[in-house]
């Protein structure tokens, strides 16, 4: 979503050189829109992302997709999730 303010809560695990982590986020859109998001990152280093609720434009929306995660992800800030890789949506 361009320009959307996100809002993210999570927990995350590190044991040795394996790490997972739970993430919830809310993003607005600038025309108030909202969208409720889930990442999990599993032992394997793959990311999931789901899109589980939305109001406004979003309402009904419902997607799941692997993520990849650019850069330095030690610091959880440098994640590009913008592409979606074999997504399944739907409206």
């Amino acid at each position: 979503m361009d320009r959307g303010t996100f809002t993210c809560l999570g927990l995350g695990t590190s044991l040795g050189q394996k790490m997972t982590y739970d993430v919830v986020c809310e993003v607005v859109a600038p025309d108030g829109g909202k969208i409720l998001s889930t990442f999990t990152r599993g032992h394997d280093g793959k990311i999931t992302r789901e899109m589980v609720a939305g109001t406004g434009r979003y309402e009904g929306i419902v997607a799941s997709g692997i993520v990849e995660a650019t850069g330095d992800v030690s610091n959880h800030k440098a994640w590009n999730v913008s592409e979606l890789q074999s997504p399944n949506w739907y409206l």
